[in-house]
């Protein structure tokens, strides 16, 4: 596809052609990415990993940070014990028992029927 162009700035013209080829569509948003790693089951935010754990019954019995963290890492994930934290406290599914410190968190109601990425 041709193009031709003509720019009028103050008392200047200038004209020109440009050649346009079609090239493959590019994912190139940060949204659009998240969105495509969302429908393969792939979390990109702490509070997504914590979901797909307890998609998986993972919380089925109380576990502590630690132990969260490292199966996150064996998932591939690596996120900071203080971003997991946070989601892990946020996750309205979870339950919070034990003293500062020791915390151990432990499904409110079973996983059945919740998708991953809500």
């Amino acid at each position: 596809m041709k193009v031709h162009l003509r720019v009028i700035s103050s008392s200047q013209t200038y004209v020109g052609e440009v050649d346009l080829h079609p090239v493959e569509p590019v994912q190139n948003s940060s949204r659009d990415a998240k969105e495509g790693a969302e429908a393969r089951g792939v979390a990109t935010m702490p509070s997504q990993a914590v979901r797909l754990l307890y998609s998986r019954g993972f919380f089925g019995v109380g576990r502590l940070l630690p132990e969260t963290s490292n199966e996150l890492r064996k998932g591939g994930y690596n996120f900071s014990n203080a971003s997991i934290s946070m989601a892990l406290r946020a996750a309205e599914f979870l339950q919070v028992r034990g003293k500062r410190g020791a915390y151990m968190y432990i499904q409110k109601y079973p996983p059945a029927g919740i998708p991953p990425g809500r």
